[in-house]
């Protein structure tokens, strides 16, 4: 169905607040299989898994929400090693360039 390229813990684990009673949030992106993209009736923006708080963002939804500089995805780009379940070559690149995704869009999403 696709490939993940990133994966990691977001939420009070992802910023050490977590308490025993804290649920595991987890964040990923990902990018679909070539024929769910050139399907002209299929979209695939994010898959959700049920029972537990984990979403897989497609590369698309990424960039997107990361141009609108949307909080929950923005950290995703300074998440550190020790939080990061998965990671890839694609995923180095977008590292490697996460300053053009901060604007002055931050100032407003994040207040």
């Amino acid at each position: 169905m696709y490939s993940l390229i990133f994966e990691c813990y977001s939420g009070s684990h992802l910023y050490g607040t977590n308490t025993p009673e804290s649920d595991v949030d987890i964040r990923g992106v990902c990018i679909p299989e070539f024929k769910t993209l050139i399907h002209p009736f299929q979209n695939f923006e994010q898959q959700e898994f049920t029972g537990e708080d984990k979403v897989h963002y497609s590369l698309k939804k990424f960039f997107q929400l990361a141009k609108e500089c949307n909080p929950n995805i923005v950290e995703l780009l300074f998440v550190p090693d020790s939080k990061t379940l998965l990671t890839s070559r694609e995923w180095e690149i977008i590292l490697e360039n996460r300053d053009i995704f901060l604007s002055q869009n931050c100032r407003k999403t994040f207040t």
